[in-house]
């Protein structure tokens, strides 16, 4: 199966250096790939950099913003019937010792769940959202509409990745502040990448921060660091760090990562990425041997299984699998995605389970083990370690 006919490209242009201005750019990692959204398919042409000048990785050229406006306008919310992959916990603890107040900013709000609601709720008076995916339910769906200078605490929950122009993004959740406000910021730890290289793998990733590359894209932004964690960080991959408004206006870049030290992480994170191909080519193949005798069951419409099937002839005996009603035609038709109540016989002939979500597994597996007494071959395929 291939999407390729059916894509739209996503949109790029050049970039400099976010932290120094540079356009010294080492290449490391260069790739393609096709990411589903609700209505169409985005091919995502990808180039991995490090500044030679000051050590900052990123992607370059970059997305156009409106080409990242409209995959994330009409990209997958988190549906309503699933867990959340963070910490609530570990939010509302940094939260509650560094960011008391009434006004609470959160922008990219999409994947906030009723607990996490519920908390803030009983810690601030007045709780303003923004997120630009259309089927979310915002107080606002563009930054710009915050009022200034009012907001005791503005959290951006694994979004800076995201955009284009981190500087500006971050000089915008600056102006939001109050005069005593904070401003919580968590991303992906590229220095994790050789434990963990999911952050790595996401195309929709244009920054790979570490704990240095964000206190100085912040101080370039007004922005002074308070504190900085990895065990406080609400997803195990990433950091948190909690800024203030700064009391100095110097904007002179400081070296941060040696660029040799910065590669060193990408590659690590490199050999996982490898390493997942080839358990992905490993299960085409367990796939094509299994599926001459029974039914093969796929469990997961999502990154994982796109790049399962990608390019690969997906044999007639292959049944997909997602709770989420909206990918019933994820793959634009072939395979059609079932939700498990309407695959209850497919799942009980299947021999072989491709799971394409760690996450998921148990609970997965408990269905399984709930509507058919037949044991299976369980296989999980998913970059998130």
């Amino acid at each position: 199966m291939s999407l390729r006919n059916d894509i739209t490209e996503v949109g790029r242009q050049d970039r400099c250096c976010d932290i120094c201005g540079s356009s010294l750019w080492a290449k490391v990692w260069s790739y393609s790939r096709v990411a589903r959204a609700r209505s169409a398919a985005f091919l995502w042409n990808v180039d991995v950099v490090i500044c030679l000048r000051c050590g900052f990785c990123c992607v370059s050229p970059v997305p156009t913003e409106n080409s990242l406006l409209e995959y994330y306008s009409g990209n997958f919310a988190a549906f309503s019937g699933q867990s959340v992959d963070y910490s609530v916990e570990k939010r509302l603890g940094v939260l509650d010792r560094f960011a008391p107040g009434e006004r609470y900013v959160e922008i990219g709000a999409s994947s906030n769940n009723r607990d996490f609601l519920k908390a803030l709720r009983s810690r601030y008076r007045n709780i303003e959202t923004v997120e630009v995916n259309d089927t979310a339910s915002p107080t606002v769906r563009r930054v710009g509409e915050i009022e200034r200078g009012l907001a005791d605490v503005v959290c951006a929950y694994f979004v800076l990745e995201h955009v284009g122009k981190p500087v500006e993004f971050l000089g915008e959740c600056a102006s939001m502040l109050a005069s005593t406000g904070r401003l919580v910021v968590e991303v992906p730890d590229i220095r994790h990448y050789g434990v963990d290289p999911v952050a790595l793998r996401l195309h929709e990733h244009v920054n790979h921060f570490s704990p240095a590359t964000l206190v100085e894209v912040a101080r370039l932004a007004g922005l002074d660091l308070v504190f900085s964690s990895v065990d406080d960080c609400s997803r195990s991959f990433g950091f948190v760090s909690v800024f203030r408004l700064s009391v100095s206006s110097t904007t002179q870049f400081l070296p941060v990562d040696p660029p040799d030290v910065v590669k060193e992480w990408i590659d690590r994170g490199l050999e996982l990425v490898g390493e997942f191909y080839s358990e992905r080519d490993a299960c085409r193949k367990r796939i094509a041997e299994a599926s001459l005798e029974n039914r093969c069951l796929i469990w997961g419409a999502n990154s994982n299984s796109l790049d399962l099937f990608d390019g690969w002839a997906v044999p007639e005996r292959v049944v997909v699998v997602d709770r989420d009603p909206r990918k019933r035609d994820f793959f634009f038709g072939e395979p059609v995605v079932m939700e498990p109540e309407d695959a209850i016989s497919c799942i009980r002939e299947a021999g072989i389970v491709i799971i394409c979500s760690r996450r998921h597994r148990q609970e997965i597996e408990d269905y399984i083990e709930g509507v058919s007494d037949e044991k299976k071959t369980i296989i999980v395929l998913d970059i998130n370690r």
